[in-house]
């Protein structure tokens, strides 16, 4: 099934029936390899709590993209309507021809996120070579954790493009300084991305199910995952951003011309025209409230550095 009649198919039913139809394809192959979990390598080095939570993230992780992808789209589409009448044509253009699929590069880039999934289990891959046997529940493992990175570098290699074209579309919007709440949906498009991410790393917990943590479960995920939340919530605003800068300073020096003539004597108009220009000034040039950008941090940032610090202080802790 191609991304455009997927994509179609979630609009006449819901975002959820072929997330959900992934999930079951995926528990249906683990259970089909479970029998051979006894003889597995991988659930022999790891406790069975541990194991049945990084399967459990494997059987969520692509299902969870899968649905974001459509809900991406489907809010985006829905942003670029409300601000139909702000666009700049090309631009509008360059954007849907984004959303419409990934550039064939992309694939490149799934493929080399699927290796380096499989980079991840080096050491029980060249177990595997030197050993000659093989065993389908470990298979199963290390090929849901390449099918787990391909998933997250599709998500990238698509979503990307898209914010770039954002970015160049907002540098070509037409910007009212007096209605920038007009390009509050531009700022939602940013706050999804953001959110699909955070949501992502959210997951990552699942590996811990045995209460233990451990920071390699996480660093990877950690170094995608912050880097990434930053970049797509940046770029789509950061055309705008600059945009807004621009029209804000022709303003002000519009109304610093007309303050300039005015008769000094003329204490109302001076007086007006001055707290004029300082609330233009005033004004942000990022089309979002403090109170999002907080909540955004709070989501994104905090949670991975707090796992980061809880594994430093039980590394202390054991070798006290």
């Amino acid at each position: 099934m191609s991304l455009e009649r997927a994509y179609q198919f979630a609009r006449r039913t819901n975002v959820l029936v072929l997330p959900a139809v992934l999930m079951g394809v995926e528990i249906a192959v683990f259970l089909a390899v479970s029998p051979f979990a006894d003889s597995s390598e991988i659930l022999a080095s790891m406790s069975q709590a541990q194991f049945v939570g990084t399967l459990a993230l494997f059987s969520i992780m692509p299902p969870y993209f899968l649905c974001m992808v459509t809900l991406q789209r489907l809010r985006t589409e829905e942003s670029l309507a409300e601000m139909a009448d702000l666009l700049e044509p090309m631009s509008a253009a360059r954007v849907q021809g984004c959303i419409a699929g990934i550039h064939p590069a992309g694939w490149f880039l799934v493929v080399l996120g699927a290796v380096f999934g499989g980079y991840q289990n080096e050491e029980f891959i060249r177990r595997v070579g030197a050993s000659g046997t093989l065993n389908a529940m470990d298979v199963a493992f290390v090929l849901a954790n390449c099918f787990v990175w391909a998933a997250i570098a599709f998500v990238l290699s698509w979503r990307l493009p898209i914010s770039l074209a954002l970015s160049r579309l907002g540098a070509q919007m037409k910007v009212d300084v007096y209605r920038l709440d007009r390009l509050r949906p531009l700022a939602r498009i940013a706050t999804l991305d953001i959110l699909v991410v955070a949501g992502a790393m959210a997951l990552m917990p699942l590996q811990s199910l045995d209460a233990e943590f451990r920071i390699y479960n996480y660093n990877y995920g950690i170094i995608v995952g912050v880097p990434s939340a930053i970049v797509l919530f940046v770029l789509p605003l950061w055309g705008v951003r600059g945009n807004i800068g621009d029209r804000k300073a022709d303003r002000v020096a519009v109304l610093q011309a007309k303050l300039d003539v005015v008769d000094r004597n003329d204490v109302a108009a001076v007086e007006a025209l001055s707290a004029h220009i300082e609330r233009l000034r005033g004004l942000s040039n990022w089309p979002v409230d403090l109170r999002l950008a907080t909540r955004i941090f709070a989501y994104v940032i905090i949670p991975p550095l707090a796992w980061v610090g809880a594994a430093l202080v039980e590394i202390l802790i054991d070798r006290l």
